[in-house]
């Protein structure tokens, strides 16, 4: 930080090249000017804000040209640099800055995520960087680094005397193996991502498709599939539920069924409710049910809660059978079984009527044979026998 003491007379530059003051006097003292150079805007904004909020004038770089071009319009107190960025990278701007005459003696601190090994840190070191840290996810540690930086490097403080850097050739020797690992990295990193990508879709499209045939066999279903929230507002209706119970989706969907059904099966949704929300099952039973144009069906109601991947209740699915029809034919058919058995019943009475008349028939006519025959016996006994008599029967 400069300060206001004679030996700190330069011109101090906030973000965007505006100047933030011209010529201090030596009353006066302005918060360091922090110049953050990286290609996320994520990260630009959060340690803006950041850094703004601890009394620092910010400005901010897209990539290491941008920030050099910056640098060199209104030299910042201080810059902080991530080092994979587009156009030039942290190691090019390093290169660059510690070698230009006005910015080689305002510290730099490389902050990055990607380059972590020792080599990244050496090298950047090597390069004139005054401090290199990881970005672990806790702005923290940055601002601690960045202080301790600006109390070193104060106006009266020793003066910040660029490295030994090599080369030119070395350094982009040197580089060039950074990169081209971190390259090799990054395309291993791509390759499973890749591949894990493609296992994503995979699976999404498998998921697709079954959410697909599921939805295509609920709306198929001549059984109505009504789904529900916890809260027993309606969530699904299918095309049977408006064929079976005369609602369209629109009338329901978003309504608890207690504002749409009629006031005499509203204590039925009740019970059923308190039933699910306990997580007791609801055994499949028979119902009675008015449709929106108020005619009585007959229907089978089974209710199955709807749980979520902890197993708890968070919602339940309905499925409605209209079988006023099975009851009508059901009823047609005890009608005609009672028909059958009092036919059958009166078919019995009439046997045993005509075995009644029939008994009493041979009853009478066996009897009067028997009795001419009994007649005819004694007639004969009592005539004498040169003069026999003709039987008559």
């Amino acid at each position: 930080m400069r300060t206001s003491s004679a030996n700190c007379r330069e011109p101090l530059y906030g973000g965007n090249g505006q100047h933030l003051r011209e010529s201090p006097g030596p009353e006066r003292e302005l918060p360091a000017s922090i110049l953050v150079a990286d290609d996320s805007r994520t990260n630009l904004f959060l340690l803006q804000e950041i850094l703004k909020g601890l009394g620092y004038r910010v400005a901010t770089a897209g990539n290491g040209a941008e920030a050099l071009q910056i640098a060199r319009q209104s030299p910042p107190d201080l810059i902080v640099t991530d080092i994979l960025m587009p156009v030039m990278d942290g190691f090019s701007l390093c290169w660059e800055w510690k070698r230009d005459e006005r910015l080689k003696r305002i510290p730099l601190i490389c902050y990055t995520g990607t380059y972590t090994d020792d080599r990244n840190r050496e090298f950047a070191l090597e390069l004139g960087a005054e401090r290199f840290v990881v970005n672990t996810g806790n702005p923290a540690d940055l601002i601690k680094v960045i202080r301790e930086v600006l109390e070193t490097c104060k106006c009266g403080g020793p003066a910040a005397v660029p490295p030994d850097v090599e080369e030119k050739t070395v350094y982009l020797k040197q580089h060039n193996e950074l990169l081209a690992r971190k390259l090799a990295d990054k395309v291993r990193q791509l390759e499973q991502a890749h591949r894990g990508l493609q296992r994503d879709i995979a699976e999404r499209k498998r998921a697709e498709e079954t959410r697909a045939r599921l939805a295509a066999i609920v709306e198929n279903s001549s059984d109505a599939i009504i789904g529900r929230a916890i809260d027993g507002t309606i969530t699904s209706w299918n095309a049977a539920a408006e064929r079976i119970l005369g609602y369209t989706a629109a009338e329901v969907i978003g309504h608890d069924p207690l504002e749409i059904y009629p006031p005499e099966e509203r204590q039925q949704i009740e019970v059923i409710r308190n039933l699910v929300r306990t997580g007791q099952l609801v055994p499949i039973h028979d119902a009675v049910r008015i449709t929106k144009d108020g005619r009585r069906i007959d229907i089978t109601l089974n209710v199955s809660p709807i749980r979520d991947n902890s197993g708890n209740i968070i919602g339940t699915a309905a499925i409605v059978r209209d079988i006023t029809e099975r009851k009508r034919a059901e009823q047609i058919l005890r009608n005609y079984a009672a028909r059958l058995q009092t036919v059958s019943r009166k078919l019995l009475e009439v046997q045993e009527d005509e075995r009644r008349r029939l008994a009493r028939e041979l009853h009478d006519q066996v009897g009067q044979t028997l009795t001419a025959l009994k007649v005819n016996l004694q007639v004969i006994e009592r005539q004498p026998a040169a003069a026999p008599l003709a039987l008559q029967i």
